[in-house]
């Protein structure tokens, strides 16, 4: 089996440096290892027996992301990405003795055929819109994508269940229309507008949407959104919403920037969004603010007001800083002081330092001592 498997890797790498006649294929993708510490990530969480749920770890993990680009004579394309070896470290039970087919497995897999202006995509499909809605996601669907210069429009189908009762057909599918515009002056406008047909016994069937805009007024780097959730999707009694404003603006080899913004009724930001403790999806940000690929506003209300502030000291070496305030409604308000490091190794290849600090203020006496994570990450890029 491991001859086949050498074989055929050969041979596709073989097709990616040669190509063919009708069809060029190529490959690329990234690479990491981390090693990570966090402490006092529980919030005062406690088991049975009156003990901390999580007083501190120390962890590796590592993975290695492959891309397949292939591209038809004729303009149609097929496109995916495989991962291996996606886990921490814990002795190779997760890393090799995960289990058949688990090891390894498909990120996204789709093709693509245009049709003059107009390109049809189909397949297991990643996907980002905003970061604020939603962010580096996957899905089984159809796209439809219409594009000029300025504008671009998009209708997807997508297939979030499939039920074995045909009968019935107890489905959810989702349908989302996307339009981006582009305008004079750099600025730009998304508009996004989905819905989620439930045709199981729970119909959670509803809308949800948002609206940024971004671009620059003079010197400032100015960016907004606005978000909207029916409530019949997050299971509350209120639809939700939430928002914020960003401005960023260039001193010298210094980037400042200001973000605010809150959530409210359910709606929960996609992780993605947000800073490095708090949401932001980096290497150490706590669970409390990354749940189930939603961040900020998933442990219930909260409104942020942060002020970043990222450094060149050359070519090779970049420093960014956070100072944020966030209040989650009855559970906690907070402070973050955190910072990440990059610096550029040679070409494809960098390290990172993260480090960060949550100062907690509990609504009650949860004895929640403060977060304190950092993490190192060697990363490659092929």
């Amino acid at each position: 089996m491991k001859k086949v498997i050498a074989a055929a890797a050969g041979l596709m790498l073989v097709g990616a440096m040669v190509g063919s006649a009708s069809a060029a294929v190529s490959l690329s993708g990234d690479a990491r290892a981390r090693g990570y510490y966090e402490t006092n990530y529980d919030f005062g969480q406690k088991d049975a027996d009156g003990n901390r749920t999580f007083e501190k770890e120390t962890a590796w993990s590592s993975r290695v992301r492959i891309k397949f680009n292939a591209d038809a004579k004729g303009g149609a394309f097929a496109r995916a990405r495989v991962r291996m070896a996606d886990a921490t470290w814990d002795g190779t039970k997760q890393t090799r003795d995960k289990g058949a087919g688990t090891n390894s497995y498909v990120d996204y897999a789709y093709i693509g055929v245009p049709m003059g202006p107009v390109v049809l995509e189909a397949g297991l499909m990643n996907y980002d819109i905003t970061k604020f809605f939603m962010w580096d996601d996957r899905a089984d669907q159809a796209r439809v994508t219409w594009k000029n210069d300025m504008t671009t429009l998009q209708v997807w189908y997508q297939m979030n269940k499939e039920s074995a009762d045909k009968v019935d057909d107890n489905d959810i599918t989702t349908w989302v229309g996307v339009w981006d515009q582009k305008f004079a002056g750099e600025f730009g406008l998304t508009v996004v507008g989905a819905y989620t047909d439930d045709a199981t016994p729970a119909d959670m069937s509803g809308f949800q949407g948002t609206i940024q805009v971004g671009g620059p007024a003079g010197p400032v780097k100015l960016e907004g959104a606005l978000s909207y959730i029916d409530s019949d999707l997050t299971g509350g009694t209120d639809d939700g919403y939430g928002g914020y404003l960003q401005a960023g603006f260039d001193v010298g080899a210094a980037m400042l920037t200001v973000n605010g913004g809150f959530t409210k009724d359910g709606y929960a930001a996609d992780n993605d969004f947000g800073f490095i403790m708090i949401g932001g999806a980096s290497s150490i940000t706590p669970g409390f603010f990354d749940t189930g690929g939603k961040g900020i506003g998933a442990a219930g209300d909260t409104w942020w007001l942060g002020g970043s502030a990222a450094f060149a000291v050359s070519e090779a070496l970049t420093v960014k800083g956070n100072l944020v305030y966030a209040d989650v409604d009855n559970v906690a308000d907070m402070f973050e002081v955190s910072g990440t490091l990059n610096y550029k190794i040679s070409d494809g290849a960098s390290f990172d330092w993260d480090i960060g600090y949550l100062g907690v203020n509990a609504s009650d006496d949860t004895d929640s001592d403060n977060p304190f994570g950092t993490a190192v990450t060697f990363n490659v890029s092929f």
